[in-house]
């Protein structure tokens, strides 16, 4: 057995929790600057029925830990007395992080610990915000867009997958580094990046943007999708925009790369009409840069040795390829 409290009001002092499965809800959760949830091992739960507002701290210790809201939830770093609030941290387990609407950290530290951890919400946002998931099998859904600026998401060591229903945003240093494993980044309404970092890390991993595209933006820094050692695929197409600042022909001036990195790596690519070079594809959508790939291949069927020439997938995604002549 463990602690059930309802709270009727902002916490502004200290829970803390037994051994056991502790409970926490509130009609409308609000953690102040000086409030701290503190749970031990047990599976246990952090609910609000409508929307959470964290400025404190959460600490939720070994076990399957639930936090859990019907609409949305803001996590917020403060600081008091010179030491940092907004710390959300929930142990070893196999933890969730739910919410009926949005979720959005800015500035706060959110570790998941180790264990298959999912986040799940209609729109999630990490602004300012590191996010460390910890070893196992981790998930990001969002039901709607995601976007994640000036911060770092490390999903650790596992095959983990971040699917996007909407569009994912990366901009401004908000870097994403999946780690080693077989992991699948999945996004259905586009791949936006802007002075940013996307790794994948060791595995067989997939990067699908089939249903948006890719979009990259050197505007400010480089900009790289690195998808690391392992037979990994990208799948899908877009454009890179260079710097208008920046010196020479567009294809040149790009400063960023699609890295395939080490293994048999695929380029599996949508209906068009691509001409291929040592360091680029380009179609009448746009330009890619792009090194380290081994394998062109059509989405639906077809492929051939990564080499220069062109490249028809045709309407039904079946692929078919001309040398170039040297």
């Amino acid at each position: 057995m463990g602690i059930r409290t309802v709270l009727r009001r902002p916490l502004r002092g200290t829970i803390l929790g037994t051994p056991g499965r502790d409970v926490v809800r509130s009609r409308r959760l609000i953690i102040s600057k000086k409030g701290v949830i503190k749970l031990f091992g047990g599976n246990d739960k952090i609910s609000s029925g409508f929307r959470m507002e964290v400025y404190g701290s959460i600490k939720m210790g070994a076990g399957n830990d639930v936090i859990t809201g019907r609409r949305s939830a803001t996590f917020f770093e403060t600081e008091l007395l010179g030491i940092k609030a907004g710390v959300i941290s929930m142990g070893h387990g196999d933890d969730l992080i739910k919410m009926g609407g949005f979720l959005a950290f800015g500035n706060s530290i959110l570790n998941t610990g180790k264990g298959n951890d999912r986040i799940d919400a209609d729109y999630v946002s990490f602004n300012g915000t590191p996010v460390f998931m910890g070893a196992g099998k981790d998930t990001i859904n969002a039901r709607g867009d995601m976007e994640h600026g000036l911060g770092y998401l490390s999903l650790g060591l596992g095959s983990d997958r971040v699917q996007v229903e909407g569009r994912l945003n990366l901009y401004d240093g908000g870097n994403v580094v999946m780690g080693p494993g077989n992991d699948v980044l999945e996004v259905h309404g586009g791949l936006r990046m802007l002075a940013s970092l996307l790794a994948m890390g060791p595995g067989d991993d997939t990067l699908d943007v089939r249903n948006g595209g890719v979009e990259l933006d050197d505007v400010d820094s480089p900009v790289d999708i690195k998808l690391g050692d392992g037979n990994d695929r990208f799948i899908g197409f877009g454009k890179a925009i260079a710097n208008p600042e920046s010196s020479g022909i567009p294809s040149t001036a790009f400063n960023g790369v699609i890295d395939g990195g080490a293994g048999i790596d695929q380029m599996v690519l949508p209906q068009g009409v691509y001409t291929v070079t040592p360091n680029q594809l380009s179609s009448s959508l746009g330009y890619l840069p792009v090194k380290n790939f081994e394998i062109l291949a059509g989405i639906n069927g077809n492929s051939f040795p990564y080499a220069s020439g062109v490249l028809t997938v045709d309407n039904n995604g079946m692929a078919s390829f001309s040398p170039a002549f040297s």
